[in-house]
């Protein structure tokens, strides 16, 4: 591919750079947040709080497992350009924000808090413990 080929379709090494760790991150080029793709509104609606810990691990480990490669580049990369640092924002980390919103739903499921209830009133109510 010609170098003009990529100036053109990404118009600098920044853009290229962005677009390499966005897609890095979502698995693919379509537009689409985290919280949106269907993985993750999948895992979150998963009836037990077992089952969406077995889907958000799995589809958190796909991005892990493809963004751990790039991640001394992009630390090196923004330690060393101001305008690539400032690509991301300086804000709340938006993974955060996703695992927020994943925990969120988490603590919904029926068996989230039935175990706690459970051994809560037993510790209260039952003078042995069996």
């Amino acid at each position: 591919m010609a170098v003009q080929t990529v100036y053109f379709v990404f118009r600098n090494k920044r853009a290229l750079f962005k677009d390499v760790v966005d897609t890095s991150i979502a698995g693919d080029v379509e537009p689409v947040a985290t919280m949106d793709r269907d993985w993750f509104r999948a895992a979150c609606a998963e009836p037990t709080a077992a089952a969406q810990l077995r889907a958000h691990v799995s589809g958190v480990r796909g991005i892990l497992v493809r963004v751990a490669p790039i991640m001394p580049l992009i630390a090196a990369a923004a330690a060393s350009d101001p305008e690539i640092a400032a690509q991301w924002p300086s804000g709340p980390d938006p993974r955060y924000t996703v695992q927020h919103a994943a925990a969120k739903a988490l603590t919904s499921k029926p068996d989230a808090w039935e175990a706690w209830a459970r051994a809560t009133l037993i510790d209260h109510l039952c003078t042995d413990h069996a």
